[in-house]
C-alpha cells in the first residue's frame, strides 16, 4: 500500500463516518413521523397527567440497577487482568454509556477502554476485548429471550428463528474467542504477519495489540467465572424487562409480563438499526409497535414511549455525568481528542508526500 493509499483511507472512513451519522438521523426522524403521524396530541398529553410517578421511580431505580449489574460483570470479565473496584466500574459504565447515547455510530464504545486505560492502567485493546465478549453475551441473551418467549408473545412467524440464528451465530463467536485464547500464541504470530504484509513498520505492534485482546478474553476457560458472566447477562435482561413492566403501571396499562419481554424484544431490535443520538424515533415507533400488540391506542402508546424514553434518559445521563465528574475527567475532549489524533496522524503523513 502507498503513501498516498494511506492517507486517502482516514478520509474515506470520515466519509463514510457521515453518511453513517446521516443515515442514522434521517431513519430516526422518518421512524418519529411514522409514530406520531396518526396521534392526536391532545388525547396524548392527557394520558401523561395520569402518570403514577412511583411507578415511574421504580422504573428508574430499575434501570440503576442494571448499571450496577454491568459493573458487576465488568469486574467479573477483568478479574484475571485487574481487580476492578465495585464503585469505579459503575462509573466506567454509566460514564460508557451515556457516551453512547451521545455520540454516533456508537463511538461512544470507546469511552471505557479509555477510562480503563487512564485510570485502571488496563492496555486499550484489553478493554475492547471486554466489549467484544459483552456483546456476544448480550446477544446469548437477546437470542435466548426472543426463543424462550416467542411461543406466548403475537410475533411475527420469523421471530422464533431469529432467535436461533442469533444463538448459534454468538456461541461460535465465543468459540472463537476460546479457540483463540488456547492457542493465543500462534494467533499473534499469524496477526503479527498478516500486519506485516499491510504495513512493514507496524507489524509488531499489530501483533502486541492482538496479544493484549487476547488478554481480555482470559476469563473465558475459567467455567465459575464464564458462568458467572453468563447469569448476570440474563440478570440484566431481566431487570430490563422488569423496568419495562414498572413503566407499563406509571400510565395504568394493564399488560401482561409478556408484553414487557415483547417491548423488551422489538425495542432491542429497533435500536440496532442505524439511529440518532439517544436512539430518539427509533425507540418510540418500536416501544409503540410493542404495546400496540396488546391493543394500547396509538395516543396512549405515544404518551408510553415518550414518558419510558424520557425517563431512560434521564437516568443514564444524570449518572453518567454524575459519574464523569466524579472520575473528575473531560470524557467529551478525551473521545474528540482521539479522533484529532487520528486525523493529525493522517495529516503527518500527507505531509511526508513529495
Amino acid at each position: 500500500m502507498t503513501v498516498a493509499a494511506d492517507c486517502q483511507q482516514p478520509s474515506r472512513l470520515r466519509h463514510r463516518a457521515w453518511v453513517s451519522v446521516l443515515v442514522g438521523i434521517g431513519l430516526s426522524a422518518f421512524l418519529a413521523y411514522l409514530a406520531a403521524r396518526r396521534v392526536h396530541w391532545s388525547e396524548a398529553l392527557q394520558t401523561l397527567h395520569r402518570v403514577e410517578y412511583r411507578y415511574l421511580v421504580l422504573a428508574a431505580f430499575g434501570a440503576v440497577a442494571m448499571h450496577g449489574l454491568r459493573a458487576w460483570r465488568l469486574t467479573v470479565l477483568l478479574r484475571p487482568v485487574r481487580q476492578v473496584r465495585a464503585w469505579p466500574a459503575f462509573c466506567y459504565t454509566a460514564v460508557g454509556f451515556l457516551a453512547i447515547l451521545a455520540f454516533p455510530f456508537r463511538i461512544g464504545e470507546l469511552a471505557r477502554p479509555l477510562l480503563l486505560a487512564e485510570y485502571e492502567e488496563v492496555p486499550f485493546a484489553t478493554g475492547l476485548a471486554t466489549i467484544a465478549v459483552e456483546r456476544c453475551l448480550d446477544g446469548l441473551a437477546f437470542a435466548g429471550l426472543i426463543t424462550l418467549a416467542t411461543p406466548w408473545l403475537p410475533l411475527p412467524e420469523w421471530a422464533a428463528p431469529l432467535g436461533y440464528l442469533l444463538g448459534i451465530g454468538y456461541l461460535l463467536l465465543l468459540g472463537l474467542f476460546v479457540g483463540a485464547w488456547l492457542f493465543r500464541e500462534s494467533c499473534v504470530v499469524i496477526i503479527a504477519r498478516m500486519g506485516r504484509r499491510v504495513s512493514p513498520t507496524r507489524g509488531a505492534a499489530i501483533g502486541e495489540a492482538a496479544r493484549r485482546f487476547l488478554d481480555g478474553l482470559a476469563f473465558l476457560p475459567d467455567t465459575a467465572a464464564f458462568g458467572e458472566a453468563v447469569l448476570l447477562s440474563a440478570a440484566i435482561w431481566l431487570a430490563g424487562i422488569g423496568v419495562n413492566y414498572a413503566s407499563f403501571f406509571a400510565l395504568g396499562l394493564m399488560l401482561p409480563v409478556v408484553a414487557a419481554a415483547a417491548l423488551q424484544i422489538l425495542v432491542t431490535l429497533g435500536v440496532l438499526l442505524p439511529t440518532a443520538p439517544g436512539f430518539v424515533g427509533n425507540f418510540h415507533y418500536f416501544a409503540m409497535m410493542a404495546v400496540g400488540l396488546y391493543g394500547v391506542e396509538q395516543a396512549p402508546a405515544l404518551a408510553f414511549a415518550v414518558l419510558t424514553h424520557a425517563t431512560i434518559l434521564v437516568v443514564n445521563v444524570s449518572l453518567g455525568i454524575g459519574c464523569g465528574m466524579v472520575l473528575q475527567r473531560g470524557l467529551w475532549a478525551r473521545l474528540w481528542g482521539f479522533a484529532s489524533a487520528q486525523d493529525e496522524k493522517a495529516d503527518a503523513r500527507g505531509g511526508d508526500l513529495p
